[in-house]
């Protein structure tokens, strides 16, 4: 036993203050193995009683003895567990661990722990209480005690309650204890810290009442620690969930009059310690708590609850915004109900306060009067802040009327430009803000303040940042504006001054604007077009890219609005000049410079983002504008060809394909033939992995079509593809192709989905699936749920379910793909049955295709799942095997045994391995697949239990 502990000593010290990476990942390895064994136990016994040992290896004893409680207690039999107790006991009876926080709390973890799995202990609250309670020595041990035992039961779900502990007599024992100390004469300020924490606790967990935690004396002791520094926060807390544990209102009356009392009291603390922002934040989360719980009482009896109201009415008016924040969320819950008792005579002090709130959140939204002394993380904060108490102007609009608030915004506005001094920017923008704020609130047909307001905006001072606010108050209100369209002249005017200012921000708030304006008031701007063009071509010459696309997308919402004659003419009037402009630099044939590439792609995100938005118009199309489509496809070919090797062009190009399918639909038919050639050439020159994408959204876009033209064209793209995706993976490492393996696999799918006969008649279909398998070795979870959605589609085809029929109808049997299930779990039938004369070759090819793989995918599918899967991948991963075991039995019973076998202990323990092997053997014998499920199933619970292990012992 010494040279076991000195060994352990030895490994403690590498792990602690070795600077050797590899020698203390060593040691925490050995630490950790230790831990798993039997011998752990007795070592760490022995540990804990020698008073000279160090306190790293105490420390790693009390941590040992938790681990081995929460996951090997079955290790121990019954009688011994009574034996761990009392060593427990006399460990935490020793002034050495007394004096050590930190070992204290992991043994009184360890007892909780211990206790709550020891159903012959019944009497533990007790038993603590009558061995440490009684000299002030060991009282630290009992609440330290008493505040971790109810934290365990509600948090640790590791263990498995089986105490029946829990009795009405330990519901009052526990708080007159607790009370009982408080009153000691003497009590030191720490322990009447620990005190707080541990009513807390208990309070927390729902193990005592209000009613007992919330008597007389030991509220005022609480709010009396308020006066103290040193208790100052455990203190509010204690408060704060006591109210909470109040909520149930009814039968909590008699503690909420009780505590209604103190806070009144308290309330004046508010002025008197105005200057400790400290104090403020746990006065305002008092109040807050009594706030939100109390809200029906407050409605019911608002005479009697104002205190409370006007107390945190006073937190929002404090110049520190964390206090403020506090208290939004009361204005946003008291308004729920307030809405309902507007005409309640009672509620108007109510109302008045509400009405009050609206000016001071306007202040609050004032940018400081040197907006350069907020940086970094706290100017953040502060957008961050004003737009959640921008919501709380929402709550008021949502008592008072919006059209009152509104008004009060109006006002300021009024008021600051009517000062004689130089009026600040701040004192406009903030107000402009609400008026933003709190447009989701206002009635489509206001008629009182929004005209007032739009009238008063020509007027307004030419500051950027209230120019910004302006243009984004316009820009909130343009459904409002498509019912008052007499201010559209106006508005389109001021918007489109905005991209002339030099700032930034104005000019993307004028984007903005435009966008929304144009999709919201279409109707009433089809007559502007014209003038729009001009703007349009105006600002391709000085507008960057980003806001020339919230323009495109501005007039594209015009545009998606017409009939297709009309909508036709006006997509060629702005489009085609985009397009001439691709033309010319295809024929410049200029090198592929970055300033040139960087120029193809504006103008293949300009098209894009009108083609993204319109979709597709209302009617057929004339014939010139599906001539204009071949035109089109002519210049993008040249624009392939010239520059479809970077990896930015190939996906703008790829993307506007896809807006062309949708755009043209059918009508492109004629040219797909053209496009897959030209797709597939630039993937075999390039390797860019939008070319297989867009070629899976071709198959998706025409899934009924079963023209040979079309069908040949598709099968020629795909073996070509394939042909150059083999090679790739081939050269580079898996993880350095991702997106090709991910798109290759979409394309996959696409195939099984829409066009299975090309797929699986292909040498490809066998070719590719390694590289399935590769991408069920990723991290990133997209390519795994395609990759298994594939696999599922091949395990679930219905020329499996039609072999399986025709087995079972002629007696034949025993062979790969046979099976008596008539519906297997996960299948995924075709919407047209597969022709009776060529199912079986479809069958045969798939069956070849498991057969060949099988063992593999059902290794990466249980090393997977067991370790580092996403956990949503599990359900596929069921539904494989249950797949597998419908058609492929036998093979199965020779695949899973092989995989478990030689799984790592640390993935899966031995017994867990038998268990498993024993109820999946009896599933296929039985062929039952739900019991296939269940087996799975447990044996992830047992594997996840092992990994929450490790964490645990990771911890230390």
């Amino acid at each position: 036993m010494a040279e076991l502990i000195n060994e352990l000593t030895q490994y403690l010290s590498a792990l602690y203050t070795n600077p050797d990476p590899t020698i203390k990942s060593n040691a925490n390895q050995w630490l950790q193995s230790f831990q798993k064994t039997d011998e752990a136990w007795i070592t760490s016994d022995v540990i804990l009683k020698t008073q000279e040992a160090p306190i790293e290896c105490k420390l790693f004893a009390a941590q040992t003895f938790r681990a081995k409680i929460t996951f090997d207690l079955d290790q121990l039999p019954e009688p011994h567990r009574l034996q761990l107790r009392d060593s427990l006991l006399t460990a935490l009876s020793q002034d050495s661990i007394i004096s050590s926080k930190i070992i204290l709390v992991q043994l009184c973890l360890s007892l909780a722990d211990l206790a709550l799995q020891l159903p012959e202990w019944p009497t533990v609250v007790t038993d603590l209480i009558e061995k440490f309670g009684k000299d002030p020595k060991t009282v630290p041990v009992l609440l330290e005690f008493l505040t971790v035992f109810p934290q365990e039961i509600v948090g640790n779900s590791k263990i498995k309650i089986l105490n029946q502990w829990s009795t009405p007599e330990i519901a009052q024992l526990v708080p007159s204890t607790l009370a009982m100390y408080l009153g000691a004469q003497g009590i030191t300020t720490a322990i009447k810290s620990q005190i707080f924490h541990c009513l807390s606790s208990w309070l927390r967990a729902g193990e005592i009442q209000s009613s007992s935690a919330g008597t007389q004396f030991i509220l005022g002791c609480a709010f009396s620690a308020l006066e103290d520094d040193s208790l100052f926060e455990s203190a509010v807390d204690f408060i704060v969930d006591l109210i909470h544990e109040t909520q149930e209102i009814d039968e909590s009356m008699p503690v909420i009059q009780l505590i209604l009392s103190f806070l009144i009291a308290l309330q004046p603390k508010l002025t008197q310690d105005r200057d400790d922002p400290d104090k403020m934040r746990g006065y305002c989360r008092i109040f807050v708590e009594a706030g939100e719980w109390y809200t029906p009482l407050i409605l019911r009896h608002p005479e009697t609850f104002l205190p409370i109201v006007l107390a945190i009415r006073s937190c929002c008016d404090y110049e520190d915004l964390e206090v403020v924040g506090i208290t939004l969320n009361f204005w946003y819950r008291l308004s729920k109900g307030l809405h309902r008792k507007r005409e309640d005579a009672n509620a108007k002090p109510l109302l008045d306060i509400y009405s009050s709130l609206v000016q001071t959140i306007i202040r609050h939204l004032h940018y400081p009067d040197d907006p350069s002394s907020q940086v970094g993380q706290e100017a953040d904060d502060f957008r961050r802040f004003r737009h959640d108490i921008g919501d709380t102007l929402k709550d008021c609009c949502y008592v008072l009327g919006a059209s009152v608030c509104l008004k009060r915004s109006y006002d300021i506005i009024v008021q600051a430009m009517s000062s004689n001094s130089n009026v600040k920017w701040q004192d406009i923008e903030a107000p402009l803000f609400s008026m933003r704020t709190m447009g989701a609130e206002v009635d489509l047909k206001e008629d009182g303040v929004l005209p007032m307001i739009m009238d008063i905006i020509p007027r307004l001072p030419a500051h950027p940042k209230i120019r910004y606010a302006t243009i984004l108050v316009l820009c909130r209100y343009t459904e409002w504006t498509n019912l008052h369209p007499d201010g559209i002249p106006f508005q389109l005017q001021y918007i489109s001054s905005g991209f002339e200012d030099p700032t930034q921000e104005v000019r993307l708030a004028a984007a903005q604007a435009m966008k929304f304006l144009c999709r919201d008031c279409a109707q009433h701007l089809i007559t502007y077009l014209p003038q729009l063009h001009s703007f349009y071509q105006n600002m391709s010459l000085t507008l960057g890219q980003d806001d020339m696309n919230e323009v495109s997308a501005a007039i594209a919402h015009i545009i998606a609005g017409l009939p297709a004659p009309q909508g036709a003419a006006a997509m060629s009037t702005f489009c085609m000049p985009l397009v001439e402009g691709l033309h010319n630099i295809a024929a410049r044939k200029q090198a592929p410079t970055k300033q040139v590439q960087q120029n193809v792609s504006d103008l293949l995100e300009r098209l894009d983002t009108f083609l993204s938005i319109i979709g597709r118009l209302e009617g057929d199309l004339l014939p010139d504008c599906l001539k204009s489509m071949g035109e089109i496809w002519t210049v993008i070919s040249e624009i392939l060809e010239q520059y479809g090797s970077s990896i930015k062009l190939s996906e703008r190009i790829c993307a506007l394909i896809r807006r062309g399918l949708t755009f043209y639909g059918e009508a492109c038919l004629p040219l797909i033939g053209s496009v897959l050639e030209k797709v597939t050439a630039g993937f075999e020159a390039s390797g860019c992995s939008s070319y297989l994408w867009i070629t899976s959204k071709i198959v998706a876009a025409f899934p009924e079509l079963t023209d040979p033209n079309f069908l040949s064209a598709v099968q020629l793209a795909f073996e070509r593809q394939s042909n150059r995706v083999f090679p790739l993976l081939n050269e580079n490492n898996a993880s350095t192709i991702s997106d090709v393996i991910d798109d290759y696999i979409h394309l996959l799918s696409s195939l099984m989905d829409y066009q299975d006969q090309i797929l699986i008649s292909s040498n490809c279909f066998h070719q590719s699936f390694p590289l399935v398998l590769t991408c069920l070795e990723f991290f990133d979870p997209e390519p795994i749920f395609t990759s298994l959605n594939y696999i599922r589609e091949i395990l679930g085809h219905s020329s499996l379910e039609l072999q399986a029929a025709a087995s079972s109808s002629s007696g034949a049997g025993g062979k790969p793909g046979s099976a008596t299930s008539n519906a297997p779990p996960g299948s995924n039938q075709m919407s047209v049955p597969v022709a009776p004369a060529g199912y079986h070759l479809f069958a045969q090819s798939i069956n070849q295709l498991v057969t060949q793989n099988g063992y593999l995918l059902s290794d990466v599918l249980l090393k997977r799942t067991l370790t580092d899967f996403p956990e949503d991948c599990l359900s596929t991963v069921i539904i494989l095997f249950r797949l597998l075991a419908d058609f492929y039995p036998t093979q199965l019973a020779s695949w899973v045994p092989s995989v478990i076998e030689r799984l790592p202990p640390k993935v899966a323990t031995i017994p867990d391995k038998e268990k498993f092997l024993l109820a999946f053997k009896q599933a296929l014998e039985q062929n039952r697949s739900e019991l296939v499920k269940q087996s799975i199933l447990d044996l992830v619970k047992s594997t996840k239990r092992e990994r929450a292990r490790e964490r645990f012992t990771e911890e230390r």
